[in-house]
């Protein structure tokens, strides 16, 4: 089964691609679906490569780099071996870091958010030659480091990648760049709290034979950069700004079932994986209630609970009337015991109409 660009397409939709697919099956498997089957028809899985897509789209480094994701997601047997995991590791330019492509006999300068997707989906194949690895991730924690050089977008996706390298072991020891990085997105993601989910799109051309070809991206600006920063541990400290934004997303699935783009007004499968990820990565940080918070929050799921505090608060107000009433001399007049008894009734009604509304 494959999948195309938008999540509200109509079931027969005939737009398929590499992207939605890939993002497709690592949603599924996340859930404990196995995705085998789906990741066999992406380009450079198997032999013969699969008719559904176009080889070369792995020349493509965010395709290629989608593919080898989808491998790592689905634990699928052979990763390394792969020709879409062996393409996209042949494309590393002077062992600095990978371009929008690698088309044979076209020159393509380093890329920060090239490098960024390629390093964040290697970072998950077990059996690489990891020293590969390494210049790259010197190359991209050299480009945080440089103050001023980065747009948003290519600086959160450059602190996901060094965390997922810094998790699988692999890249320089200091962490002085995800410091730097977080710190300048922790600030940007304060700013931009009260917007709009802000799209960020990125153009790239890929030359074919006899052609130019442009390609292009849309990113949820502030999805990435709240996933760099829990991604990198700094999520404690932008605890407040996350919060809204986990807020802010759920409203927005409530909804319309998922994110829409202020570009397109469409709900992308691409989208959807990131807000998923971001989730992911929101919900494992959320600290464990204390026992005492456990026990609370489970007593307050008890249906007679509700009743019961109704009743006991009521039955309280009757005794420290009587208290009142009674005076020192402990005698009552025939009011004081009316409005007693009244207090008590109303307890025992009150309590029946919250049981009764409670249950609908």
């Amino acid at each position: 089964m494959v999948w195309g660009q938008f999540a509200d397409a109509p079931a027969r939709a005939l737009q398929t691609g590499v992207y939605g697919t890939s993002t497709a099956a690592m949603l599924l498997a996340a859930r404990g679906r196995d995705m085998t089957s789906t990741v066999r028809l992406l380009p450079g899985v198997t032999e013969p490569s699969s008719a559904e897509f176009d080889v070369s789209d792995l020349l493509i480094t965010h395709k290629a780099s989608a593919v080898v994701e989808a491998l790592s997601a689905v634990r699928y047997p052979g990763a390394h071996a792969t020709a879409a995991c062996l393409t996209l590791l042949s494309g590393v330019i002077d062992r600095q870091g990978w371009g929008h492509h690698a088309v044979p006999g076209e020159p393509e300068m380093p890329s920060v958010l090239a490098t960024s997707h390629a390093l964040i989906a290697l970072a998950g194949i077990e059996g690489i030659d990891e020293s590969l690895l390494e210049g790259p991730a010197l190359w991209l924690s050299g480009r945080i480091l440089d103050d001023g050089l980065l747009g948003t977008l290519e600086l959160a996706f450059a602190v996901i990648a060094l965390a997922k390298l810094r998790t699988a072991g692999i890249g320089p020891e200091g962490s002085e760049a995800l410091r730097r990085g977080a710190n300048v997105l922790r600030a940007t993601l304060r700013r931009m709290s009260a917007d709009s989910i802000v799209y960020e799109q990125v153009h790239y051309w890929v030359p074919k034979p006899g052609e130019q070809r442009n390609h292009y991206m849309t990113f949820p600006l502030q999805v990435v950069v709240g996933t760099a920063l829990l991604e990198s541990g700094a999520g404690a400290r932008a605890r407040s700004s996350l919060r809204e934004l986990a807020g802010r997303l759920c409203r927005a699935v409530e909804a319309d079932g998922g994110l829409r783009s202020s570009l397109t007004e469409r709900i992308g499968v691409v989208d959807a994986g990131l807000v998923d990820r971001f989730f992911a990565v929101y919900l494992a940080a959320q600290p464990a209630p204390r026992w005492r918070r456990r026990m609370f929050l489970r007593l307050a799921r008890v249906r007679w609970l509700p009743r019961t505090l109704v009743f006991l608060g009521l039955v309280v107000v009757a005794f420290w009337t009587w208290r009142v009433a009674s005076g020192e001399s402990g005698g009552m007049s025939a009011a004081s015991v009316a409005n007693i008894v009244f207090a008590l009734v109303t307890g025992v009604l009150g309590s029946m109409a919250y049981s009764r509304w409670d249950r609908r």
